[in-house]
């Protein structure tokens, strides 16, 4: 399907309601109505849904531009944030994606929430594209010293604790992975993610507690629901590892010896 890019707003959604399947449609015609309309939230509400169906094929970028943009000023900040994120991730040179966040903060920047979640979006777009670990060092200690001792909004602090952890995963910083993945799974709905990732982040997080020369008590750890979803599985051990390093078990420790000298990382540790 062709779309004229000089079309914008409602008459974009209009001329995208044509040859595209039903579910996708629906979703364009009520983006028509509810901006014609000027009923900003609904259109706010049925943008990030919509965004998130396996229909939705337009590119991300291009939607902002040829429609969210002519309506950007009527959003919520954070939602439009969100659709921002969602934008810069279709863009492959970092001096765009720089440019692109800049503008798009000078746009939100009455709300400091959503200006910190920019800034965290920047952080993860760097990580990304350039791989400049130092410029995003200073992002992340910019917006730690922000956040501190503001309340916690879930949209904002998960993506700030996602960032991090993944930063010092990759630098195999683990007392400091260890930290923030703890703080990101205190902010998150478990639910949200799939068995796949809880595995993963239970299993990465157990090996940094036994890596990290900072951390002496696994309590928390333990008590969070995120390492069941390593019961039944072939990483099962890891949790009466982790039993017993904080308990002082000896008998549980040397009765898990044949799966931890299997990884290189405890081994040598």
């Amino acid at each position: 399907m062709s779309v004229s890019v000089d079309l914008k707003g409602s008459a974009w959604a209009a001329q995208m309601q044509q040859d595209c399947p039903n579910e996708a449609a629906e979703y364009w015609s009520k983006l028509e109505l509810y901006s014609k309309k000027k009923l900003w939230h609904q259109m706010s509400q049925t943008i990030l849904e919509f965004m998130e169906k396996p229909f939705f094929t337009c590119s991300a970028l291009t939607f902002y531009e040829q429609f969210v943009s002519e309506f950007e000023s009527k959003m919520k900040k954070l939602s439009l944030v969100e659709v921002i994120k969602r934008a810069v991730a279709k863009i492959s040179e970092i001096e765009d994606a720089e440019k692109f966040l800049e503008k798009a903060s000078s746009k939100v920047n009455d709300c400091v929430m959503s200006t910190i979640l920019i800034k965290v979006i920047l952080g993860a777009t760097i990580l990304r594209i350039s791989d400049d670990r130092k410029k995003v060092k200073e992002i992340i200690e910019e917006v730690e010293k922000e956040i501190d001792g503001l309340g916690i909004v879930p949209q904002v602090h998960s993506r700030f604790y996602e960032l991090a952890s993944k930063l010092y995963q990759i630098e195999a910083n683990h007392g400091l992975y260890y930290k923030n993945s703890l703080k990101y799974l205190g902010v998150i709905d478990l639910k949200s993610m799939s068995s796949e990732d809880k595995q993963a982040k239970a299993f990465s997080i157990g090996i940094s507690a036994l890596l990290a020369s900072d951390v002496y008590n696994m309590g928390e750890l333990l008590q969070h629901d995120i390492l069941a979803s390593l019961n039944n599985t072939s990483n099962a051990w890891l949790v009466d590892l982790l039993e017993a390093f904080n308990s002082g078990n000896i008998n549980l420790f040397q009765s898990t010896s044949s799966q931890w000298q299997s990884q290189t990382d405890l081994k040598v540790s």
